[in-house]
């Protein structure tokens, strides 16, 4: 499992992303906002590998090869 988050640096309003994503193994339940301390409200999904199905970011199932690109919601 590989995830992160990635801020633009150097500018006047850094763009953010956080991702996540099974590289390999037994299917994984994320907890993303633990792992990364974000408060997940404040995130929504940009991109998800195909088959992925998320009704909570707070906590959900990532298989082999399945990933989830998340951006800040547009306040």
């Amino acid at each position: 499992m590989f995830y992160g988050l990635r801020t633009e640096p150097d500018t006047d309003s850094p763009m953010q992303v956080a991702m996540v994503v099974n590289m390999g193994g037994d299917p994984l339940t994320v907890t993303l906002g633990d792992w990364l301390q974000l408060d997940l409200e404040e995130w929504e999904i940009a991109i998800a590998s195909p088959g992925v199905t998320i009704e909570d970011l707070h906590a959900f199932e990532l298989s082999d090869s399945q990933g989830v690109l998340l951006k800040p919601k547009k306040q």
